[in-house]
């Protein structure tokens, strides 16, 4: 490896980050950088947790035992594993609450993330990691936001209408999509309203300027 160069530019890009990396607040920054990765935020008081966490990094990562020492092997596709304080400022950025840990957050890079508390979980992380490839992407562009927008949005159709079929079958059902047609159709009013609003706001504004304008040069005529 030491006589070729690129082999050894390769390997060192690939083991920078060996095992599972304990992150803190200064090192957060250079995981997030380093290429895909999977974050845990855990409570680091909660020690039955964060075994059990370990636990099922290992389980998707098969580090190899040799002797004493687990030896972790990388792929061009397969990413770093982090665990951090899930307490540190910033993480409520990522849609991490620090009420509610242990949290996974998979980062295609530092400006790309995904996250669920229901669908991406640390108990399934072998199960649920799959999933990712077709989850939405978070960001902090534009389209980042209304991807945010309509996950909650989705996300609370889910939980009533799990909810609603639970109590009430398929009439509460269908009562949950009606009632949510009906938020949708009065949340599209409200919008186009302060859009008129806004509208007719800045027209008045203008038009109020005109006349007062032509009197100004009339009053200057008959000076």
């Amino acid at each position: 490896v030491i006589q070729n160069d690129h082999s050894l530019l390769k390997w060192v890009s690939t083991h920078r980050l060996p095992g599972i990396a304990k992150l803190g607040l200064s090192s957060v920054y250079f995981f997030l950088n380093s290429g895909p990765s999977v974050l845990l935020a855990v409570d680091v008081t909660d020690h039955e947790t964060n075994i059990m966490a370990e636990t099922k990094i290992k389980e998707v990562m098969k580090p190899k035992r040799v002797g004493q020492v687990d030896v972790y092997t990388y792929g061009e596709a397969d990413r770093y594993f982090g665990v951090a304080d899930g307490t540190l400022p910033g993480f409520t950025y990522f849609g991490v609450l620090p009420d509610h840990l242990p949290r996974v957050v998979v980062f295609d890079d530092s400006d790309h993330w995904v996250e669920d508390a229901q669908y991406l979980t640390v108990e399934k992380l072998p199960e649920h990691l799959p999933r990712v490839a077709r989850m939405w992407r978070m960001s902090s562009t534009p389209r980042g936001y209304a991807l945010w927008i309509a996950k909650k949005f989705v996300t609370l159709y889910l939980n009533a209408d799990r909810a609603a079929g639970a109590m009430l079958g398929y009439p509460g059902r269908v009562f949950v999509v009606l009632l949510l047609a009906v938020l949708v159709w009065a949340q599209a009013h409200l919008v186009v309203w302060l859009a008129r609003t806004a509208f007719n706001l800045f027209y008045n504004i203008v038009e109020g300027d005109e006349p007062a304008s032509a009197k100004d040069q009339e009053s200057k005529k008959d000076k």
